[in-house]
């Protein structure tokens, strides 16, 4: 763990600030804390990170999918990349979307002071005295990475927890998993005494992937996003076998027959 600390100084603007680094044996990502408090009116506070990359592609992360996009400054869910085919670096950002890359430089927008005083009184948009913290992360990649890239965003943003429909239903460990990288669980809940499922294709790749049952019979029906079937119940074979489209996300019902 490192940790830096420093003025940012320009023209009016004089902010102390302080970051921590953190390197993991057990994760790729490269995680930054960076803590401030905003003084002053009409800025904004980049975090920059330069790349020996030349005309790669730009890609952010929108919900189920990846869209790529050009230079100017887009909202990403959890991460954006930038690669060639064989090397790139992903920036992953937690509740601070909005980033780009310029020039080969990747960067992402932390805080911005600005106020809407032509409209409204809006004096404390700027913020000022408000003590800030930001996360956020990098991790460099290989080739076909893209499946390992959308899980560390994941896991970034998102640690998984032990819930309640886990213990509610004695799920046990291991239970609606898929077997395939490029397939995420997104949505797993309870639905009175069924449980409601939702996965979905990350990379843009057809797949046929199996998905791991509890023990004991179940039956399952096909759903909207909505938790609501949409056909007949029929008996889940364990595993379940299931085969994606592109970005393609399926939802279910489980119940069990007894």
């Amino acid at each position: 763990e490192i940790e830096q600390q420093g003025i940012l100084d320009f023209w009016k603007i004089n902010i102390p600030f302080t970051t921590t680094i953190r390197f993991s044996s057990f994760t790729p990502r490269i995680e930054y804390t960076t803590r401030f408090t905003p003084m002053g009116k009409n800025f904004r506070i980049r975090a920059a990170f330069p790349t020996g990359i030349k005309r790669g592609a730009i890609r952010h992360e929108i919900p189920f999918g990846i869209q790529e996009r050009a230079e100017a400054e887009f909202a990403a869910m959890n991460w954006i990349d930038y690669g060639e085919p064989s090397h790139g670096l992903a920036l992953l950002n937690r509740g601070i979307p909005a980033n780009n890359v310029d020039d080969g430089i990747m960067l992402l927008t932390l805080f911005r002071s600005i106020a809407m005083e032509y409209k409204t009184e809006s004096v404390l948009s700027y913020n000022e005295g408000e003590p800030h913290e930001f996360h956020y992360a990098v991790m460099p990649h290989g080739s076909d990475s893209d499946s390992d890239i959308i899980r560390e965003g994941k896991n970034f943003n998102f640690p998984s927890v032990l819930t309640s429909i886990l213990e509610e239903k004695k799920l046990p460990q291991g239970s609606f998993v898929p077997n395939k990288k490029n397939v995420f669980v997104s949505g797993l809940r309870s639905r009175g005494d069924e449980i409601f499922l939702r996965v979905y294709e990350g990379t843009g790749v057809k797949t046929s992937c199996s998905l791991s049952l509890p023990p004991g019979g179940l039956m399952v029906a096909d759903a909207d996003g909505l938790e609501r079937e949409k056909g007949p119940y029929r008996e889940a074979d364990a595993p379940l076998e299931i085969d994606f489209k592109p970005f393609e996300i399926k939802n279910f019902l489980f119940r069990r027959t007894k």
